[in-house]
């Protein structure tokens, strides 16, 4: 493997040194279009050490291209400016993205700020778009503070939404803490059944299934949740025909005892955990599984809502030894 890193990142450190807007876009940009840096057909890696890199112009790194980041190395996007990768990457649980005017889109492809169209990723982590990530290899017990709502849902665009819109495959999300949700995250399949995902959907806690008083690998709503903004009505909404595997996660609200009966009462709180919207009542075929996940703390209607066409259809989906509320584990 070639490494090209350090005639790379001496032309960046110029830039960034002489421009004060810190945007390393023209400089990478010119080194990426010298073909003297790409012998033809290997791949070469680019090792950033620690540091912002300012981005505000669109840039893409190819195929052949891995990103290398350092520990607190991270791309800092800014004035709607976009990244695609379409190689590997190779980073820890720390931060590699920074979005700083990120928005939600409303239809539910997802905001293209960061595109990943490799086909060389095993999985993506929330860490990378700036979720606390866990602590001494322990799983991280967020403090209400801590919203990880847009990097999760940042997240989900680029390994679900905006994969799946472009005819790619999801990418597996891995889920090493417990993060505080404050608004609904969505995961959202293309109305066009031609463009409908065939690989499922993956995400996975890698600690196992929460027990109680632990903080492992969760989606985690604090009592109260002043300032949640539950518009799609639950934690997780999964919209289509989507083929799913979740498993080793735990969806969470009201975690305190004391406050039972005081979730969902605050305005905006969800009514539910999940909320899996199916546009095809018929479509039995699709392959929708919680395995080993916990529902805990529920004081809505429902845990989990399977939705269709035709009402409420919960057998459509697997529930594979799931831990419900109270410490009650259903097959």
């Amino acid at each position: 493997m070639n490494d090209y890193g350090d005639e790379l990142l001496n032309a960046v450190n110029d830039l960034l040194a002489a421009v004060e807007s810190l945007d390393a876009v023209p400089s990478l940009s010119r080194w990426l279009a010298d073909p003297t840096h790409f012998p033809p057909g290997k791949p070469i890696t680019i090792f950033f050490p620690s540091r912002t890199y300012g981005i505000q112009s669109d840039i893409t790194f190819g195929p052949l291209i891995t990103l290398w980041f350092a520990p607190e190395a991270f791309l800092e996007l800014s004035r709607g400016a976009s990244v695609q990768i379409d190689g590997p990457i190779t980073a820890g649980l720390t931060q590699i993205f920074s979005i700083t005017d990120f928005t939600r889109d409303p239809s539910g492809v997802g905001s293209r700020r960061v595109t990943l169209n490799s086909t060389k990723l095993a999985a993506v982590h929330p860490e990378w778009w700036g979720a606390a990530g866990p602590i001494n290899g322990n799983a991280r017990v967020d403090v209400a503070g801590d919203n990880a709502s847009d990097a999760l849902q940042a997240t989900l665009d680029a390994a679900f939404n905006q994969r799946v819109a472009d005819g790619l495959p999801p990418i597996p999300v891995e889920l090493t803490a417990r993060h505080v949700v404050a608004t609904t995250l969505t995961i959202t399949a293309p109305a066009a059944a031609s463009t409908s995902p065939t690989s499922p959907f993956v995400l996975r806690g890698v600690q196992g299934i929460l027990s109680e008083g632990s903080g492992v690998p969760s989606l985690y709503v604090p009592v109260p949740p002043t300032s949640a903004a539950f518009t799609g009505q639950a934690v997780l909404r999964i919209v289509g025909d989507i083929p799913f595997v979740m498993e080793h996660v735990a969806f969470q609200a009201d975690p305190d005892d004391a406050n039972a009966e005081s979730w969902p009462t605050p305005v905006g709180a969800p009514s539910c955990l999940v909320i899996v919207d199916r546009r095809n009542a018929g479509a039995a075929s699709i392959s929708q599984i919680f395995r080993r996940c916990s529902f805990l703390g529920a004081r809505g209607d429902s845990l989990v809502k399977v939705l269709t066409a035709d009402g409420l259809q919960p057998s459509l989906v697997t529930f594979d030894g799931c831990r419900i509320d109270a410490g009650e584990y259903r097959d």
